[in-house]
């Protein structure tokens, strides 16, 4: 489990609280590289805290819930890296990542297979991704880990990959056709378990943004010309859409006397008239048209160029990951007025490897400060109601699912 090195870290670390690299290196005869080397592995681990102050980096024992989920992640990982089904044994499940499923049905899942379920950390490397499904059968996993044709090769026992998200967008289906291995999801039109959390959100949000009620008003003295906000009706509302059903949301926005109009970025759309509307836009006139411009689940836009566009002040609700701009540039539109309000429930993908989490934190909690903008981070996925949805979903799906031969 542990090398003599880290043993005696361990021992130093219960006799004195708290260490230091040279402490350890001037009161022991390990070698101050090895002792290094030892501190990172142990961090890696999760068993001890680092911390630096003043440049000095100080190490301690982590917190009792921090080890015991350690503990149980170790005991997982030997689990399904040495107790390999054997072949009259039930097929193997693995939850990859942190989703998983209520024990109410996990009981029932169990009568059809062995399961092996990851308590942490939710998001992993790829390859504790590999180490954690080398003996699986079916996989579960949510939008973290890729499954390509390199992931593939080294897991020659899998027979299905299932996803609670509707556009696995980390998952290469081709490949997994090619490998014989089944992809199962929700189906983005009949079986979106947030689609009424997005309707929900979208619509509360540009509430939010043309009525901004939460601001103080004045109380004495009042004077209908100094109204917060303006009124949604006879507004243009511009929905970008990747392939999702947009007709509830279109129906909401038209019963309040809103014209409405979608762009889509889905390479094989749907029939606009399934919505209730006479075609779709092309994003360059849906943005100069549009009050409200709504990006939907799996939308898929750059809008750096059409933030710098003279047009009339907007307001965008953001619910994609796949929407890209500048948080600098908007940040500027939106000081100038050129932005009347931002919604943003969803944080671009290249945010995340262009920032480290502390200055994306830092960056996000400035763009929330600034007059009419809405941070959730995807509130209008995520909710109790939503992920009971979602769990129901992915439940029937593996009780469903039928496994090719061996």
């Amino acid at each position: 489990m542990f090398t003599s090195h880290e043993r005696t870290i361990l021992d130093q670390l219960h006799q004195r609280g708290e260490v230091e690299l040279a402490t350890l290196a001037g009161t022991t005869e390990i070698p101050r590289s090895s002792a290094y080397v030892a501190l990172r592995h142990l961090v890696e681990m999760g068993v001890l805290e680092a911390t630096k102050q003043g440049g000095v980096t100080r190490y301690r024992i982590a917190t009792r819930d921090v080890l015991e989920r350690v503990v149980q992640h170790i005991s997982d990982e030997f689990r399904a890296a040495v107790l390999t089904p054997a072949s009259h044994e039930k097929p193997e499940l693995v939850f990859t990542d942190g989703y998983g499923l209520p024990e109410s049905q996990l009981r029932e899942l169990r009568t059809r297979y062995g399961i092996t379920k990851f308590s942490a950390p939710g998001i992993v490397d790829q390859e504790t991704f590999v180490r954690r499904t080398r003996n699986a059968d079916v996989i579960v996993t949510f939008d973290y880990s890729v499954v390509d044709r390199a992931f593939l090769k080294s897991v020659p026992r899998l027979k299905a990959v299932v996803s609670p998200a509707c556009f696995p967008l980390t998952i290469d289906v081709e490949a997994c056709e090619d490998f014989g291995v089944i992809v199962v999801h929700p189906n983005p039109i009949t079986q979106k378990y947030y689609a009424t959390r997005q309707v929900e959100y979208a619509v509360n949000a540009a509430f939010r943004l043309v009525q901004p009620m939460h601001r103080a008003a004045k109380i004495a003295q009042y004077d209908w010309r100094e109204c917060i906000g303006e009124d949604l009706f006879a507004k243009n509302v511009g929905i970008m859409t990747g392939g999702t059903n947009i007709r509830p949301l279109v129906e909401i926005f038209q019963a309040f006397g809103c014209d409405v109009g979608a762009a889509t970025s889905d390479p094989v759309p749907l029939l606009s008239s399934e919505f209730g509307l006479n075609g779709y836009m092309d994003l360059d006139a849906l943005w100069d048209w549009s009050d409200i411009l709504i990006t939907l689940d799996g939308a898929d836009v750059d809008l750096d160029a059409f933030l710098t566009r003279d047009t009339s002040p907007k307001y965008i609700v953001i619910m994609s990951s796949q929407v890209d701009f500048d948080i600098d540039l908007i940040q500027s539109r939106l000081d100038s007025g050129a932005i009347a309000g931002l919604a943003l429930d969803m944080v671009p993908q290249r945010w995340r490897s262009s920032y480290g989490d502390s200055e994306l934190t830092t960056r996000m909690e400035g763009l929330a400060a600034l007059k009419n903008v809405i941070v959730t981070p995807e509130a209008g996925v995520f909710s109790v109601d939503s992920m009971r949805r979602s769990h129901l979903q992915v439940f029937k799906m593996l009780m469903s699912l039928q496994l090719p031969a061996a």
